[in-house]
């Protein structure tokens, strides 16, 4: 998990009142992290299919588009069967074959994708293929509902690839993307499972260097398997990051420690709001309490960046 740019507000107020808040959501929030891609200026466009689009660039000449519309202009019900969604997937390959005349619709299905908050995506999915320069080339496309509106991902290459590695690469996209969507949304936890995890956040910020190992393990597994917490890890926060990987053994120990004790207080906040939100705050708080528990047991221990962090 990484870090994510936003459209002027000026212009996004023109078409605020087409588009719902699910718009808000996926373009200005979504994707912080997408492995090597990273997002680009918004484009607002005010135009018959009600549109609003970003695009993520990656290693030239790789790059996607995401896009929210509602050509509909109400709440687009009904899941994969809604006629709007289908509507919109023949426009959006018609208009693909239009602008590339030798493009044929090679395959077509349905694609779930398993969320955040215990939701799925599902969608339509289409893989043209057609010639540029007297070499194939290929583009995908997946449109499904998404709270009231209608998301659009496209890939399609500045350059020609093979079909199964660009087929591959979409899908690798999509995975990663699936783990934004439905941020903030609610969830229901058991009261057991929400116990468990306060105790081991509880538990680390205590007493790190006894339990604190243990306690560690249960939250990053949590963290990692459950689809009811969303944590952002952002460069500009753990500076020091590098060295759980290639640091001393102690500042292994320790950095995973504090790594973990982030993700726990971030969890903990969230389980205890009901919602699937990152809570970068509660995190950083629950790490400096187990930095300042690190420090008085062993005194040898200090982080120059975790001083300054602390002085802020």
């Amino acid at each position: 998990m990484k870090k994510h740019s936003s459209a002027p507000a000026v212009m996004l107020s023109v078409i605020c009142f087409c588009l719902n808040a699910a718009e808000q959501d996926t373009l200005e929030k979504m994707f912080p992290a997408i492995s090597v891609f990273r997002k680009g200026a918004v484009e607002v466009k005010n135009d018959k299919a009600n549109t609003k689009s970003v695009r993520y660039t990656g290693p030239s000449p790789l790059f996607f588009t995401v896009s929210v519309l509602n050509p509909a202009r109400k709440d687009i019900t009904g899941g994969v069967s809604a006629p709007e969604l289908k509507q919109a997937f023949t426009q959006a390959v018609g208009a693909e074959k239009r602008r590339h005349e030798s493009l044929a619709v090679k395959k077509t299905g349905t694609l779930t994708l398993s969320c955040l908050a215990g939701k799925e995506l599902t969608g339509l999915f289409a893989f043209l293929t057609g010639t540029d320069s007297g070499r194939e080339s290929h583009i995908c496309l997946f449109l499904a509902p998404y709270r009231g509106n209608l998301l659009k991902i496209e890939f399609s290459p500045g350059i020609p690839l093979q079909a199964a590695p660009q087929e591959k690469l979409f899908r690798l996209f999509l995975e990663q993307a699936k783990s934004n969507f439905y941020h903030g949304e609610r969830t229901n936890v058991p009261q057991r499972t929400k116990d468990t995890i306060a105790r081991a956040v509880k538990l680390l910020e205590e007493n790190p260097l006894d339990a604190g190992g243990a306690a560690a393990q249960a939250i990053r597994k949590f963290a990692d398997d459950s689809r009811d917490v969303f944590v952002m890890v952002r460069e500009s926060d753990f500076p020091w990051l590098p060295k759980t990987v290639n640091g001393t053994a102690k500042e292994k120990k320790y950095l995973s420690l504090l790594l973990s004790s982030f993700m726990g207080g971030n969890i903990r906040a969230q389980l205890e709001r009901n919602v699937c939100q990152d809570m970068r705050e509660a995190g950083l708080a629950s790490m400096k309490k187990t930095y300042a528990k690190l420090k008085a047991a062993d005194r040898t221990f200090r982080m120059h960046e975790l001083e300054q962090s602390e002085g802020k």
